[in-house]
């Protein structure tokens, strides 16, 4: 195998594995968002006179949803290609 050979396919590994390690990252962040959206809501109704809780968790909850089907987007465009 030729050094340029071996060095495209390096290349080609690092950037693969960079996509994966981002997409991997905006899963886990939408996970954990999505999760913590639901805890403060259900947490803010059942404290009493709590408000901060459910909006805290009305705002987490879509944006976790949001990154995550990002992140699922971002994977069926590289699959595709």
């Amino acid at each position: 195998m030729a050094f340029d050979e071996f060095s495209k396919l390096i290349v080609g590994m690092v950037k693969e594995t960079g996509f994966q390690l981002g997409n991997s990252f905006l899963v886990m962040i939408g996970a954990l968002l999505s999760m913590s959206g639901c805890g403060n809501i259900v947490i803010g109704l059942t404290s009493k006179g709590e408000i901060g809780n459910p909006i805290l968790g009305i705002i987490l909850l879509p944006l976790g949803i949001f990154l995550y089907s990002l992140a699922q987007k971002n994977y069926d465009k590289h699959k595709s290609m």
